[in-house]
Formats: C-alpha cells, structure tokens, sequence
C-alpha cells in the first residue's frame, strides 16, 4: 500500500481463505504475533528499520559464490533491486520514509517491502494507528487545551508555549510509537491545531487591546469634558458677599461657643466650607476630635437639619462595623448656629498613635500617597475590600457618603476607616434635596445621592491608590506599567476599577457589595486572601 508519495506504508496479507505468502511464512517460522492473531491483519502499518542497507542483500553472483552452509538457518527473500523503467510502465520500486532524506537512493524494491513485512511480524512490532475513535478524542482534548489555555497568556508567552507545545506532541508521538508500536497524526496537532491556536490567542488578545483602548480614549474623552464643565460652573458661580463668619471658638462669640462635656479644644487641625475640625482632649486625658458644622455654610434650613438628621442616624451604627470612625458623642447648639459631634481620633503622619498636640496631624490615604507612591498592588486590593465592606454596611444602613477621596479616609491603629462621616445622609432623598457636596474628579456624572455614586468615588480612590496618579487623569495608566513585574496583578485590578468608575450608573457595579466580591476573588487568584475573611491592610 503506498501513500501519496508512493511510499509503502503497509502489506497486504491476504484474507482467512486465502493467506499472503508473508503472513504464511511467518507463521510456519513460529511468529508468535502470527499465532496470536491467526486471521490477517490489513491494517498494519510497516515499522521500517532503517534504510536499504537496514536488511543485508547480495546479488545472484555473490549467493553462488558463498561456502555450503552459508544460508543454514536464515531466512532469504529473493527479488531484485528497483530499476528505472519507461515513464508510465510499473516498476517494483518503492519509497521508503528515508527517502525524505537521502532522495531517490532510499527507493526499495518490493522483496525489501515484503521482508521488512515479514520481520515486523517475527518481532511483533508491526505499527498500528490510533482508534478514529480514540484519535478524534485526543485531537479535540487538544483543540480545548490549546485553543482554550494560549488565549490567557500575553503574545511571548504564548508563543512560547505553543513552541513547546509543538515538541512535546513530537516527543509523545516517538515514544508511543517506540513504547507501544502506535502512531496517531500528530502532525496535525503539531503543523494545524497548535499555529491556529496560537493565531487565535493574538487575534483574542489584539481585539482585547483594542476594545481596552477604545473604552479608555472613551471614558478619558467624557472626563475632560467633565473636568471642563465643571471648572466652568466654578469660575461663573457667583461668590458670596458679606464678611466672613466667625470662628465658633472665637473669643468676641463666647456666648455662642458650644459647651463639649468633658473636652479641651486644643488645636484647631481642619477648616472647610461647612466647618472646622479640632483636637481635643477627654478629662482623662485621652485625645478626641470634634467636628463642627455651622448653619451659615449651607443655603438655607434644610440641608442643615438634613445633615444633622445623618449623624444621629450614623452614630447608632457606628460601632457595628470595623471600617467606620466610632461617634462618641453628639452636640448642637442653636444659640452658635452650630451641631458637633466627637470622634475617635486617627493615627499622627508621623507618629502613629501616640499624639502630640502641637504637631498632630491626621494620617490619611491622601497623606499616605502623597509621601510613598502608590500602592503595591496587594494592599491596594486589601484597601478596596476594607473599604468597599464598610461602605457596603453604609448602604445596608439606608444611608450614603457623598465625599468619598483619600483625604477622608483616615487610619486608626494602622487600620484605614471611612472618616468625614458628617456628610451621611439617606439614600432615599430625592436628587434635588441632596446637598451638593462631594470634590471635583470623585463626583460620579449624575451627582451625588446614591449608593452607585459611592461607589464611583470609592473606584477613583481606588485608581489613585494603585496608579498614584490624579483622578482627573483618569483612566489614564503608567508609562511603566506593562514592564513591571506586577503587570498582571495591576491590569486585573485595572479592570475593576473601570467598572466602578463607568460613566452610566447602569454599567457601574450596583453596589459595594458586588464591588468586593469582585476584589475578594481577585484577592483569592492572587493568594492574598486569608481565611476567615479579609484583614485590615495597611498603608504598604
């Protein structure tokens, strides 16, 4: 039987009635593959041993000059060498898988067919393909593997294994064929499955690119427009008139002044436009900070009482989770235009825990970037699950941030908590009864007043925590990012950020729940998770 390239890949060996002379006498020689397997076997592939001069030949002169007994005992085929005859007449010559190599002086005639034949059965190694069935299993488990696992890998990489790849087929095919005399048509894993393989991988990870590309030109696009709409309405505001309020602790307002049981103002540490943020100490010593909000920041009445109704309903719950400042106390004082409420004190930039009045200064994420960069990309992961559970505790609670950005997040005992907690209010309020608080670059496009817009503010913390670059350069990423050894883990969580930071709410997460989950099982590819929940990371 010969191939294409009229190669001789098999024999035949006749049928049950009628047995070829190749099986017959192997039989008669005692084979026992032959005896074994008494009917013929057609589907037996040749196992070449080499060459021409794999199996010795003589010609007819050099047999009769042998001494008697020469042949005792051996086998002979008699035949005669491949000739070159006229161009269309057949010939007894045949190819050999040799001749790939060594050209047309690796051409048999048929008695070397019919005696490489007859050895594979004395010897039992006659070659056999693969089952159909067995061989499409094999070749579709490749096409899964290949086709399902170089599409994950960046282009070297995939190029790489696909190399290797490429091999170990071949490998695996020789032993086989070695091992237990089977071949199967890896070529066509090696030559077809394994190259589509890999072009599917860069078509996949090019698209991906591209789809990357053209969201952030997108999103990038829209926020400009944003930043530029913004510092628009900013510059054409009209600025109040009228002198500037008083200080509540001002020594001309006594009277005005609130009384805070037990506490020492010390140290004025913060000023807004809706207060100002003291030191203080407890009678026993201990340091606390009071924040107070005035009447004359806001409008009118309402979202004045609005902000006073959010931390009588937050103070309640402020123990029940790890990520929120505790409220130790709440104040108001009508008389003064003014309501206040005390609250642990966060670890000094400095010093950590132990305080000096003098010098104190409240250690926040936004300090924590300012001095060191950017996180690594571990505890950045660790900072968004702390952070998005207690927000999502916020939410459970019916209530909302509306300011969420580095500098309100502030670290007590190395532990990062949602501070500023006086801008709460219920997710409920209508859009126009929100009081428009919140910084340029964390607001969400449809404003603040609901746990979606938390969680836009919450993802361009989270993108200036691990890129360390400013929220209105959003999403742009560093230079650098794609040589760094940490790419990977980087471009993951990318990814979430730019789901919370979608520009519509319907494409963002819903809420910091989803958000977390998302950051867990992140946390848990990376091997960062421990059991029993998430620790509470620090600052890197």
């Amino acid at each position: 039987m010969r191939d294409e390239n009229y190669v001789a890949r098999g024999f035949y060996h006749g049928t049950p009635e009628h047995r070829g002379f190749v099986w017959e006498a192997a039989r008669i020689a005692g084979s026992h593959y032959v005896l074994e397997n008494p009917v013929p076997n057609n589907e037996l592939w040749l196992n070449y041993y080499g060459g021409p001069s794999a199996l010795r030949s003589m010609s007819f002169e050099e047999a009769l000059n042998q001494d008697p007994g020469f042949f005792k005992e051996k086998l002979v085929f008699v035949g005669r060498k491949p000739i070159t005859d006229f161009p269309g007449r057949e010939v007894d010559q045949f190819g050999t898988p040799y001749a790939r190599f060594q050209g047309r002086n690796a051409n048999v005639g048929g008695v070397y067919i019919a005696a490489t034949a007859f050895m594979n059965l004395m010897q039992g190694t006659p070659l056999q393909r693969m089952s159909t069935e067995d061989e499409l299993r094999l070749l579709l488990y490749g096409a899964l593997l290949f086709g399902g696992g170089l599409v994950w890998l960046r282009p070297w990489w995939a190029a790489g294994a696909g190399l290797a790849c490429f091999f170990a087929a071949g490998a695996i095919s020789c032993t086989s064929v070695w091992q237990t005399h089977t071949w199967w048509a890896w070529m066509f894993v090696s030559g077809v499955q394994i190259p589509v393989a890999l072009a599917w991988a860069l078509f996949t990870h090019t698209r991906r690119l591209g789809r990357e590309k053209a969201y952030l030109e997108k999103t990038l696009t829209q926020t400009l427009r944003e930043v530029a709409d913004s510092r628009r309405s900013l510059e054409s505001a009209p600025q109040p008139a009228g002198p500037a309020k008083p200080s509540l602790f001002d020594a001309a307002d006594a009277d005005k002044t609130p009384t805070v049981a037990d506490h020492t103002l010390v140290r004025r540490v913060g000023k807004g436009g809706y207060g100002e943020v003291w030191l203080a100490r407890n009678a026993i010593g201990m340091h606390h900070v009071v924040k107070v909000v005035y009447r004359e920041g806001f409008n009118d009445d309402g979202p004045y009482e609005r902000e006073f109704r959010g931390i009588q309903k937050f103070m309640p719950i402020s123990r029940s989770h790890p990520g929120f400042v505790n409220i130790l106390q709440v104040g108001r004082n009508d008389r003064a235009g003014c309501f206040y409420y005390v609250m642990e004190a966060g670890d000094d930039e400095k010093t950590g825990q132990l305080i000096d009045p003098a010098t104190y200064a409240p250690k926040t994420l936004g300090s924590v970037l300012r001095d060191g960069g950017a996180l690594a990309p571990r505890d950045s992961v660790l900072l968004g699950m702390a952070l998005a559970s207690a927000l999502g505790s916020l939410h459970q609670q019916k209530l909302i941030h509306r300011d969420i950005k580095p500098a309100n997040i502030i670290y007590l005992n190395g532990a990062p908590k949602l501070a500023d907690i006086g801008l709460v209010t219920d997710i409920e309020t209508t859009g126009r009864d929100v009081s428009l608080l919140g910084t340029e670059g964390y607001i969400a496009p449809e404003g603040p007043g609901t746990p979606a817009a938390d969680v836009y503010s919450l993802g361009k913390v989270l993108y200036e925590a691990s890129t360390g670059i400013d929220r209105r350069r959003f999403p742009e990423l560093p230079t650098a990012l794609y040589d760094a050894s940490d790419a990977a883990e980087r471009l993951q969580l990318n990814r979430i950020v730019l789901r919370a930071c979608e520009p519509d709410p319907a494409d963002r997460y819903a809420t910091a729940a989803e958000m977390k989950a998302d950051l867990e099982d992140l946390a848990t590819r990376m091997g960062i998770l421990p059991g029993g929940g998430p620790p509470q990371p620090g600052p890197g």
